[in-house]
């Protein structure tokens, strides 16, 4: 038997059909010897189900009151092609969009209101609402103080990604 063709058809089954692999050494056999057990069924192997459309809502919020903040402007950017889509936030600071899926890289997110500094509080910040109102307040000095760098967006599934932000208010 070629042992190297065999490798080959046995690589080819495993990747056309689902299965269990056992390899043993049984006692009774001499050095080296082992045996290989593969049970097979006719059904493929899943395959991760591409996503179509990227779904992303949140609420945009005052980081010093904590309030939400309607009619502001987020415009979702693919840097790459440079292609852009914006959403207003509803009068409960609520947003909503639909985005084409970008392959290996996320929308970079800027958000505008007119009292509202351009640099936002890194949407990964947890614990937010416990914050005492003096640790924001110094959060809104650090952000009015930084140049604002947009942070990605990208979600991995067909489930709305949930994303709030918090806007540091104009000193």
């Amino acid at each position: 038997m070629n042992v190297k063709a065999e490798i080959d058809r046995l690589d080819r089954l495993s990747r056309e059909k689902s299965g269990e692999v056992d390899i043993s050494k049984p006692d009774d056999e001499d050095e080296g010897a082992a045996s290989i057990s593969i049970t097979a069924s006719d059904s493929p192997i899943p395959r991760a189900k591409a996503v179509r459309e990227w779904k992303l809502r949140g609420v945009v919020y005052d980081l010093l009151t904590l309030k939400p903040i309607p009619r502001c402007s987020l415009i979702f950017a693919d840097y790459v092609t440079n292609a852009r889509a914006d959403v207003l936030t509803d009068s409960q600071g609520r947003y909503r969009i639909i985005l084409p899926p970008l392959s290996e890289r996320g929308y970079l997110v800027s958000i505008q209101k007119k009292e509202y500094e351009k640099a936002y509080l890194n949407p990964g910040t947890e614990g937010v609402r416990e914050m005492t109102e003096t640790m924001r307040r110094e959060l809104v000095h650090e952000l009015s103080t930084t140049l604002a760098q947009p942070s990605s967006v990208q979600p991995y599934s067909e489930a709305p990604l949930v994303t709030d932000f918090y806007l540091a208010p104009k000193r």
